[in-house]
């Protein structure tokens, strides 16, 4: 599954000066929060499904 932002449309221009470094700077830091939140859940699935597993030797895909 693909989370990625790629455009920011709608940010006041009274608010800033320089729109585009501002929508730029958001899409990269979304990116990363995402990023590193399906690093944390796989990471998570990954320990409960081995915590589930019988152990079969020659399966143990969760090392």
């Amino acid at each position: 599954m693909k989370r990625l932002i790629e455009k920011i449309k709608t940010i006041s221009d009274d608010l800033l000066q320089d729109k585009e470094m501002l929508e730029d700077y958001l899409v990269n830091v979304l990116n990363k929060a995402i990023e590193k939140a399906t690093n944390v859940h796989e990471t998570e699935l990954a320990a409960v499904a081995k915590e589930g597993m019988p152990n079969i030797p020659g399966m143990d895909m969760f090392k």
